[in-house]
């Protein structure tokens, strides 16, 4: 008995701040498991105090019990890549995908999530995808392309990508550098200059 007390991880301490409200929250959703805003209202405010395991558990007994509500899953996409489940996130985004696959953010977000799970094809694919979907605003999903095909030393490949955004978004590219990536990249590599 005591190996099992000492052995048990510690009670997650919400902040004052939210306690309450996860406490009644959870009370509700005890009542009622299958309402999907106190449940998302529930999961999202477990995030914001950082106990994702909880916030993943209570997305998954959802998921397969209940009809689909699809912005639970932004909240487990968020709970799962904090803690480095990225073939969880990879799933949750499908599922976003699936459900609106014109929304070019989820794309990315499967990408994210391919890419740290280490299949850089499958991130690659919907990075492009993403871009395309999203079009002339297509920005992170671009810039993660071009780090993508740049660790690959495939950088002639990222500089029409980064002009590209450096034309559409020119005030965001200065910002956080793209024209002097570019320049370097043309600079340092056979890449024709765009």
């Amino acid at each position: 008995a005591i190996a099992f007390v000492a052995t048990r991880p510690a009670a997650t301490e919400y902040t004052v701040e939210h306690r309450f409200e996860i406490e009644r929250l959870d009370a509700l959703h005890t009542q009622s498991p299958c309402a999907g805003q106190t449940t998302l209202d529930l999961v999202d405010l477990l995030n914001k105090e950082r106990d994702h395991a909880r916030a993943i558990r209570i997305v998954d007994e959802f998921r397969e019990h209940c009809a689909p509500v699809p912005r639970l899953y932004w909240e487990s996409y968020g709970a799962r890549m904090q803690v480095q489940d990225f073939k969880g996130a990879v799933d949750d985004a499908a599922r976003l995908a699936d459900a609106d696959a014109d929304d070019g953010d989820f794309w990315w977000w499967r990408a994210k999530a391919k890419r740290q799970a280490g299949d850089k094809a499958g991130a690659e694919a919907d990075m492009r995808k993403s871009a395309e979907i999203t079009g002339k605003n297509a920005f992170w999903s671009v810039i993660d392309l071009a780090d993508l095909l740049e660790e690959q030393q495939r950088g002639c490949e990222a500089v029409p990508l980064l002009a590209q955004i450096a034309r559409n978004n020119h005030d965001q590219a200065e910002k956080v550098g793209v024209t002097t990536r570019l320049s370097r990249l043309v600079r340092e590599t056979p890449c024709p200059d765009p």
